[in-house]
């Protein structure tokens, strides 16, 4: 009797289980474009608190947004300015931009923004196909530095910048966004997930049928699409960084869009492309900047220093050298 009562039991709780159902969300934003894929027994379509949550981040920090407060902290006329109380993105990057400015020797430096627009790379196309004149960087290069101090006035968060200077958080705000969604997702009870936004990605679990997630890694070739290596992501972010797609011409010579905060400069060196593994993204996208501005030899210097996972791809004689830490040092 007590047999065929466990076996009932059994069959009810068989019969009531429900299959994990997966959701794929994709779409455009932040100029380019996401895929989120999950999956769960009490998973739901969360496309809508998905895209509130990349609204807020791009009122934030935007640079193509006039209304984001980047913009309007760029747009400004003194050295002061206050945080909206309810602007946590703001803070979180900044806060974590200015680690990672110090660990780096200022290699990562969100006040290159003036530079990248000298040099072209801004949010607004350059009327100049010319180099930029010497006395034009020189002045550009002398307000960067990160010089910015966090303090407060009363119950406000302000910040206080020297006369000119700028900011632009694009070398680490995309992976923080992975980070925001994944953190969604947890927090709406899924384990199970593969965030995507415009390369940078955070997976968590397994796919839904039980393997691990895999991801590609572009070969760096421009005008080409196609993966030079797969990996396991396991609990982990990824993020790459490369010089090979967005340059601009000027002179007829060509430039890379990786600008050198300490020379002021697009970056010179035969590194093609970074990708860093971390437990976050935001971290992983703001490493991978690092790595593109220090070339091959600094890069893996650095990161053996900050015990990271790294995978480089540099061009020597015309054909591709890989070299990295972990589980890319093979």
């Amino acid at each position: 009797m007590r047999g065929a009562l466990f076996f009932f039991a059994a069959l009810v709780l068989v019969s009531c289980a429900k299959s994990p159902e997966q959701f794929e969300l994709n779409g455009n934003a932040q100029g380019t474009t996401f895929s989120i894929k999950y999956h769960g027994t009490s998973a739901t379509d969360l496309s809508k608190e998905v895209a509130a949550s990349l609204n807020e981040i791009d009122e934030s920090l935007s640079l193509w947004r006039p209304d984001s407060f980047i913009s309007r902290l760029n747009a400004r006329t003194d050295s002061m300015i206050g945080i909206p109380g309810d602007d946590k993105h703001f803070l979180n990057n900044f806060k974590r931009s200015k680690i990672i400015f110090y660990e780096s020797a200022g290699a990562f430096d969100p006040s290159v923004y003036p530079l990248v627009k000298a040099w072209g790379f801004g949010a607004i196309a350059p009327d100049s196909e010319e180099t930029p004149n010497v006395d034009s960087l020189k002045k550009a290069h002398s307000i960067g530095g990160f010089n910015v101090i966090l303090g407060e006035v009363g119950a406000e968060d302000i910040l206080i910048l020297p006369a000119g200077m700028q900011l632009d958080f694009n070398a680490i705000a995309q992976g923080y966004s992975v980070d925001v969604v994944a953190e969604l997702l947890e927090k709406n009870g899924i384990s199970d997930y593969l965030v995507e936004i415009g390369g940078e990605l955070r997976a968590s679990g397994k796919r839904l049928d039980g393997k691990t997630w895999n991801v590609g890694i572009d070969r760096p070739v421009e005008g080409e699409r196609s993966l030079i290596r797969e990996v396991e992501v396991k609990n982990e972010s990824l993020a790459t960084s490369g010089n090979y797609r967005k340059a601009l011409i000027r002179d007829g010579k060509r430039y890379s869009h990786t600008i050198d905060p300490i020379s002021g400069y697009p970056v010179t060196h035969n590194l093609l492309s970074a990708t860093v593994v971390t437990k976050d993204c935001a971290s992983a996208d703001a490493y991978a900047t690092v790595c593109m501005v220090l070339g091959t030899e600094k890069a893996m210097e650095f990161a053996k220093k900050k015990n990271l996972e790294v995978y480089l791809i540099s061009e020597e004689n015309g054909a591709f050298k890989e070299t990295g830490t972990g589980r890319f040092s093979q």
